[in-house]
C-alpha cells in the first residue's frame, strides 16, 4: 500500500495510561499490545513524513492539575517531540 503524504494522516486517540488501566482485560488485544503497536505505528508514519495526531480526553470541570495529569500521553517522550506529531486535548 502506497501512502500519499499530501492526503494521509495518522489519527490516534485515547492512549493516557488511565484509560489503559481501566482496559486492562481487554480483548483482543491487552493495553500493553495496543500501546506497542501505536507507537511503531506512530514511528513508521513519522519517519515516512507523515504527520500523526495524538488526541486525549479530559473533562473541563478537573482542577487543572488533574486535567494535566489525566491528558498525559503513554507514549514515549521521543515520539511526542517529534515534529510531525501534534497532540490535541478533547473534552
Amino acid at each position: 500500500m502506497k501512502l500519499n503524504k499530501q492526503t494521509t494522516l495518522l489519527l490516534v486517540i485515547d492512549l493516557q495510561p488511565f484509560l489503559l488501566k481501566l482496559l486492562k482485560k481487554a480483548k483482543p488485544y491487552a493495553p500493553d499490545q495496543v500501546l506497542e503497536t501505536n507507537e511503531k505505528l506512530i514511528t513508521m508514519i513519522t519517519n515516512a513524513g507523515i504527520p500523526s495526531v495524538l488526541v486525549s480526553v479530559t473533562q473541563k470541570f478537573l482542577p487543572r492539575k488533574l486535567r494535566q495529569k489525566s491528558t498525559h500521553l503513554a507514549v514515549s517522550k521521543d515520539l511526542l517531540s517529534h515534529s510531525k506529531v501534534t497532540t490535541y486535548t478533547k473534552y
